[in-house]
């Protein structure tokens, strides 16, 4: 039991958070999907979470690494890619902007934080350009898609 358990803190989640309905938001699902299309290396785990919620806490302490990659209003031009490190996140935790859903990823990492179970954490947050029902992703964000999936990729090597 101890080995599967040990196994599982070993790996690295890749998280995409967004509302595939809506336009932008579901920038996260997207590049999830993108991921999937490619050969990655045993112990990556990839998970369309969705709008978040506190559900997400036992896929993410279960984990070693998480990598999240959600449309977060970083205050900048449609495509901006931002990386954030566990060490910023903790810093946008309070602030309402931090993701597109309110407080649909900073719940369970603000509960992992106060378990002292939290994983080493990174974020690529993305502004978008529309949020707005429907399945496609802006030009600007259907641009940047493939550096997004680039940027993921690197995390991990």
């Amino acid at each position: 039991m101890s080995a599967k358990k040990t196994e599982r803190k070993n790996s690295i989640l890749i998280l995409g958070i967004g509302n595939i309905l809506m336009g932008d938001d579901g920038i996260g699902i997207h590049a999830i999907h993108e991921l999937e299309k490619l050969p990655l290396a045993e112990g990556i785990t990839l998970m369309d979470g969705g709008t978040g919620g506190l559900n997400l806490y036992e896929a993410i302490v279960s984990h070693k690494k998480v990598i999240i990659v959600d449309a977060i209003d970083l205050k900048e031009t449609a495509g901006k890619i931002k990386r954030i490190d566990l060490k910023e996140v903790k810093l946008l935790l309070d602030e309402t902007h931090c993701s597109m859903h309110q407080n649909s990823i900073t719940e369970p990492i603000k509960l992992a934080e106060s378990l002292g179970k939290c994983p080493k954490i990174v974020i690529f947050g993305i502004q978008p350009g529309k949020i707005e029902a429907g399945l496609e992703l802006s030009a600007e964000l259907q641009r940047i898609l493939p550096d997004i999936v680039n940027q993921v990729l690197h995390e991990l090597a």
